[in-house]
């Protein structure tokens, strides 16, 4: 608190008020550190209700430093009648894995705010959404607008398979006009037919075991060779 009355005070100084007495440039100081404090325990307090015991949100660290793949697992108990193979698929695909993404998401920015708090700015999150939500107009807005905030832009990375960037190109194009950043996924039996749609991309995921990656990688202008990736990436986002 001393380091960082002094720093303030100095600050204060700078402006070189003529009025302001030692004694006012102090008390300022002590009020800005007071409302720090103040919103310091606002905003845990805030983060501690997005806490739950019924979702489980995983960081699946990345070979791309400081990038995680978002997982979500639940504790919800099912009946014995429904087999694993029959939970499974309903909560991965369909309605439930649309829905699934607010309930990421909800969980996701409040780790975000606490990066923010903790200056550690270069995380990024690569959210997966199925491509039936591309589909829907209204609920597609709504689940983007989640997250409309820019430092959340900025951190998160909403993933995308070609054909599903290929199908929905102009939807896409707009939400990277808004500011929203998008990855696509290039898997073993992908074919890259539209090389613009692609290198709209800040990132560009290319499946490990692919034997073109080489290939794909000499048919990308040169500037975009920073953005590929070498990652499985769906065994990291649980989809």
């Amino acid at each position: 608190v001393k380091t960082k009355r002094e720093d303030y005070k100095n600050r204060i100084n700078k402006y070189e008020i003529d009025k302001l007495s030692d004694l006012d440039i102090k008390k300022m100081a002590n009020d800005i550190i007071k409302l720090q404090r103040l919103y310091s325990v606002m905003t845990k307090n805030v983060i501690k209700k997005f806490e739950t015991n019924t979702f489980e949100l995983n960081y699946n660290s990345m070979s791309e430093k400081k990038m995680y793949g978002l997982e979500l697992d639940h504790n919800i108990s099912f009946s014995k009648v429904y087999s694993e193979y029959i939970v499974d698929k309903s909560y991965s695909e369909g309605i439930v894995a649309e829905d699934k993404v607010a309930v990421i998401l909800s969980l996701l920015l409040p780790q975000i705010v606490k990066d923010m708090y903790s200056a550690d700015f270069n995380k990024k999150y690569v959210l997966y959404m199925p491509s039936t939500l591309y589909e829907k107009d209204n609920k597609l807005k709504s689940t983007f607008g989640l997250f409309d905030d820019e430092y959340a832009k900025h951190s998160i990375i909403v993933l995308i398979d070609y054909d599903t960037l290929a199908e929905n190109k102009k939807s896409v194009r707009n939400l990277i006009k808004e500011g929203y950043r998008f990855a696509v996924n290039l898997d073993q039996t992908m074919k890259v037919k539209d090389q613009g749609i692609v290198e709209l991309m800040d990132y560009i995921f290319i499946d490990k075991y692919r034997s073109d990656r080489e290939d794909i990688l000499k048919s990308l202008p040169k500037e975009y060779e920073s953005k590929v990736i070498y990652e499985n990436i769906f065994e990291k986002i649980g989809k």
